[in-house]
């Protein structure tokens, strides 16, 4: 999708500056204002821009054909057209066209100017002057689902003055220059379709008064409502009050990182090609959001210093075991839930005992993913599929038997080698900008990317999602599932956070991470699977119509809090809540004298036993039906793990369920242990005794296999 910028105007009430340049060119900390506003573009993955020269155009000609002698060093040989560039620069990519169109022309005809240049359905626009911390991609979704011709930003400007409120002689309140209240303006930033540049038939037309009042009188103008930061630079003050907020480090509209890695020099790959466990440092916490660079917040929620979950430990070991902070924190620039600590790779994946195909439901899940994909998209033996994190080929087996072509990807050595004995083929590695390269070359460009369970664990997560982008076909799709923060939030699922997980999605903050790839969120279906998922469809920008689902998922979000921090201060004292309620539960049992076991060895168990401090003290021991998990022990807890017949060889009165997301199917092959007296107990979201007990607050409960959760019976 391609970006117009009007930048061609006389800007003659910013004459102090455009004497000399293109108003365009006036510098906010050093950097054109141009700069500015394709930064913010770019931030959401559009890079693709056209310039609508006019006055003085050979100045913003000048600082493009020469930006990489403006912003990178440089040796050259004098005499000599050879020039080295020694590093690279964050706008590498870019995309520039410098379209002239006319000293005189006025704006409806700059844009009839650079109608060759254009493709797709709509195109972006603005002007060269104004800044904002816009959402584009929720501008560009309020265009596509108004289905009108053009889409313009409605803005409240700040008042000049400020302003009084009256009554009886006295000043009830004032506010100092506030924002304009009862009026909205035109703040440019607009989603139009070609097909109104035809509508344009002089240089002379401009597109406030002829274009955009001609589209209102026919109904085709939308109008999306921005009600955050918007600045025009219209004269000197203005521009000496935008540099100022950027001098001051508190410029709103800057929501791109200012440590962006250029194209050319790699980050440190997450793991390494000879050895699949590679990475930075053993912890890292910039206090920067790891999507769009932002400072972070303090913390919501804080489950104290904890081993990591999948750090199974054997029998024999006596070394203490390495713990890190697990905090998560909510980004308000960009609405992404995270982790305050990351933890190297290489502490996280030395050694991987989670094998998917141990589990019945989410093989069912696979098979009917599969079956899906597979008539959604028409896939054929013509067809390329690819797995990100393809784990034993829990999932790729299903695609394989109706003889399509599939790659799977899995950086744990272990589990990639399990997979390629089961016949599907597998690299064992990790997915990134190199290595998708070199995929689309062997293997061919993927119609179909998917990637359950695996965009919360890369901590690169822009990096990660531009590989997807280039190892798509042009008509491909990628598919990611990953449990929705709506479900983990409102059903108080705070053990599926451990340190694997660096981040917790919204598809606000998916939709963002998406856009600044090149890629749009077109589709989304909620999944039942792992407590409530989201099943996310993306495609490269302008390629189809995002589904109305999208729309309505989002606008979900935002009525339920997930777009401020209110709600997730509310979940921390839901989290202590639970656990209350869980440690009286187990002390009201030791109390009776009444055993107590565990089921299953789930990641997601250790952070609710660890945060909860429960120990073998209070659990026996746990059962769990994979023999890769059998008789080590549980990290942080000590809790042993045994085979799943020691479950009737002991009979403990409770057997707490670890893996409560699965818990109808836990009980169906535990028959026998309910028949002999023993009883199940889902800890999430409140603990509650399934069959025969009683829960927490005395009420009889019956679970229902069909849905896989306990309801009042």
């Amino acid at each position: 999708m391609k970006t117009v910028i009007l930048a061609g105007g006389l800007g003659t009430r910013l004459r102090e500056e455009t004497e000399f340049r293109p108003k365009p060119m006036v510098e906010i900390g050093g950097r054109p204002i141009l700069w500015h506003i394709m930064k913010l573009y770019a931030h959401y993955g559009h890079k693709d821009f056209i310039l609508c020269l006019g006055y003085k155009g050979d100045v913003i000609r000048d600082y493009f054909l020469n930006y990489r002698s403006r912003n990178c060093d440089v040796t050259l040989t004098l005499g000599s057209p050879n020039l080295e560039v020694h590093n690279g620069h964050s706008e590498c990519g870019w995309n520039v066209t410098l379209a002239e169109t006319g000293h005189n022309t006025m704006t409806a005809g700059r844009l009839k100017h650079v109608r060759k240049y254009l493709d797709g359905d709509v195109f972006l626009a603005t002007y060269g002057d104004g800044l904002a911390d816009i959402d584009i991609p929720a501008l560009i979704d309020c265009h596509r689902q108004s289905g009108k011709l053009a889409t313009v930003t409605a803005v409240r400007p700040s008042a000049r003055f400020g302003e009084l409120s009256l009554k009886d002689g006295l000043v009830q309140t004032f506010e100092e220059k506030p924002q304009v209240s009862n009026s909205w303006v035109n703040g440019g930033f607009l989603v139009m379709n070609p097909r109104v540049l035809d509508m344009i038939s002089s240089d002379d037309e401009t597109l406030e008064k002829d274009v955009l009042r001609r589209l209102a009188l026919m109904h085709e103008l939308a109008v999306y409502q921005h009600s955050g930061f918007w600045q025009c630079m219209d004269t000197l003050r203005e521009s000496e009050l935008l540099n100022k907020l950027w001098s001051s480090g508190e410029a709103p509209w800057k929501l791109w990182r200012s440590d962006e890695s250029p194209v050319g020099q790699t980050e440190t790959p997450l793991l390494e090609i000879d050895h699949p466990i590679a990475g930075p440092p053993a912890q890292s916490s910039s206090g920067e959001c790891l999507g769009c660079g932002n400072p972070l917040p303090e913390s919501f929620l804080d489950l104290g210093t904890m081993p990591l979950a999948n750090s199974y430990v054997s029998p024999e070991s006596v070394d203490p075991e390495p713990a890190f902070p697990l905090c998560v924190t909510y980004c308000q620039a960009c609405h992404l839930v995270q982790l305050t600590d990351v933890v190297s790779p290489k502490d996280l994946f030395s050694e991987y005992l989670y094998f998917s195909s141990y589990s019945e439901s989410y093989l069912k899940h696979a098979r009917l993913m599969a079956e899906s994909l597979i008539s959604k998209f028409r896939l054929g033996p013509s067809s390329r599929v690819v797995e990100i994190a393809s784990n034993d080929g829990y999932l790729l087996q299903f695609f394989k038997q109706q003889g399509i072509p599939v790659r799977g990807v899995e950086p744990a050595a272990n589990i990639a080698r399990c997979a390629i004995d089961k016949g599907i083929p597998t690299d064992n590695r990790f997915f990134d900008p190199a290595y998708a390269k070199q995929l689309r070359n062997d293997f061919g460009p993927a119609n179909l990317i998917i990637g359950n369970n695996v965009l919360a664990h890369v901590p690169s997560i822009n990096e990660f999602l531009r590989a997807v982008h280039d190892c798509l076909a042009a008509d491909g799709v990628a598919v990611f599932e990953f449990p929705h923060l709506m479900q983990l939030v409102n059903g108080c699922e705070f053990d599926t956070i451990y340190h694997e997980h660096v981040f917790y999605f919204s598809l606000w903050a998916v939709r963002t991470l998406a856009a600044r790839a090149g890629l749009e969120v077109v589709d989304v279906e909620p999944q039942k699977v792992h407590g409530g998922s989201l099943r996310v469809f993306l495609r490269r920008f302008g390629t189809v119509t995002s589904a109305p689902a999208v729309g309505v998922m989002l606008e979900r979000e935002r009525r339920s809090g997930f777009t401020t921090p209110r709600r997730y201060q509310r979940f921390s004292r839901d989290v202590t809540i639970l656990r209350t309620k869980l440690l009286s539960f187990l002390a009201e049992r030791k109390r009776k004298g009444e055993r107590v076991a565990a089921y299953g060895a789930p990641a997601k168990g250790n952070t609710l036993l660890n945060y909860c401090g429960i120990t073998s003290r209070d659990i026996e021991f746990t059962v769990d039906r994979s023999p890769h998990k059998q008789n080590r022990r549980l990290p942080g807890s000590g809790i042993p793990i045994l085979a799943p017949d020691a479950l009737l060889a002991n009979m403990p009165a409770y057997t707490l369920i670890l893996p409560w997301n699965i818990s109808a199917e836990i009980v169906s092959q535990q028959r026998e242990y309910c028949e002999r007296g023993g009883r199940f107990v889902r800890p999430v979201p409140r603990p509650i005794v399934l069959g025969q007990g009683k829960s927490d607050a005395g009420e009889t409960v019956q679970l229902h296999q069909s849905a896989g959760a306990a309801t009042p019976a």
